[in-house]
């Protein structure tokens, strides 16, 4: 909803439109901000957006135009996410996590994917999987496909430091066990004897 409302705003309708516009009327800009008013004033200008985005999804009535959704509407919504700490795209689990979402919302609305947006998502996801594979193989890496292998550094730590400490928590847990026997035999002479 938040894409749609800044970049692509003829797929909200009119409702959610004036919602998004009424949550916004109440963070307005003032010309003698510092910039640090300015960073707050967006920060809470994004938070109530995001607020009326959870409201409007979990009303009976899509927000959305769910018929202008076209498979180069969607692949250009992709291509626009980025990571917001290192402004690199996202990996190929994100992409499909979106897809994912794509499909919820229709399944919430009980709406039908029409068969022709079905086929255009499927091309266009392929087409990020080769994007990706063939990003890996230049070297770009801006993508990351499963998880960094350990540095040797981490490695080194872990076994010099992790590795000593979890042997004394074993034998510390050893050893409690052999007390508790001992106490445990200890209370069982002590009732035979009473």
């Amino acid at each position: 909803l938040l894409y749609a409302l800044k970049l692509d705003p003829e797929l909200l309708k009119d409702e959610a439109t004036a919602a998004f516009q009424l949550a916004d009327g109440l963070h307005e800009e003032n010309d003698e901000e510092t910039a640090q008013q300015k960073q707050k004033r967006e920060k809470e200008r994004n938070k109530a957006r995001r607020r009326v985005a959870s409201e409007l999804l979990s009303r009976n009535d899509c927000p959305v135009k769910l018929e202008l959704i076209t498979g180069h509407r969607f692949l250009r919504y992709l291509l626009s996410l980025r990571n917001s700490r290192t402004n690199s795209r996202l990996s190929h689990a994100s992409y499909q996590a979106k897809r994912a979402a794509l499909f919820h919302l229709f399944r919430s609305f009980n709406v039908r994917q029409p068969d022709d947006l079905q086929n255009q998502l499927k091309t266009a996801m392929k087409g990020v999987r080769r994007m990706v594979a063939v990003e890996k193989q230049n070297g770009d890496g801006r993508i990351q496909v499963g998880m960094e292998p350990m540095t040797f550094t981490l490695y080194n730590f872990w076994r010099g430091n992790v590795w000593r400490w979890a042997k004394q928590m074993a034998f510390l847990a050893l050893l409690f066990l052999y007390c508790l026997g001992i106490w445990h035999a200890a209370q069982k002479t002590l009732a035979q004897s009473n």
